[in-house]
């Protein structure tokens, strides 16, 4: 249970960085782009969690759990995507 809490984790500062922050936008094409896909925004929201709620450093893990974010963050964004366009 506490993985699905950090995926969410990962998600809810994905979102945030993509929509709830303003200032980040519209500074320089490549970021605006960046900021537009949720799965590279979740790779390193992946990496910041697991930073965040680490023991001890292992960078395969490290790798992994960012893939998994990215991976988390890409489907939920599609799903809130779609959610959103039925109603």
């Amino acid at each position: 249970m506490e993985i699905l809490l950090f995926f969410l984790a990962c998600y809810g500062i994905c979102f945030a960085i993509q929509n709830k922050l303003p200032f980040l936008h519209g500074k320089h094409d490549t970021l605006d782009k960046f900021l537009t896909c949720p799965y590279c925004v979740g790779f390193h929201t992946g990496w910041m969690v697991y930073l965040l709620q680490m023991e001890t450093f292992v960078a395969l893990d490290c790798l992994l759990w960012s893939f998994a974010s990215s991976s988390f963050c890409y489907i939920m964004d599609i799903s809130a995507q779609l959610i959103e366009s039925k109603t």
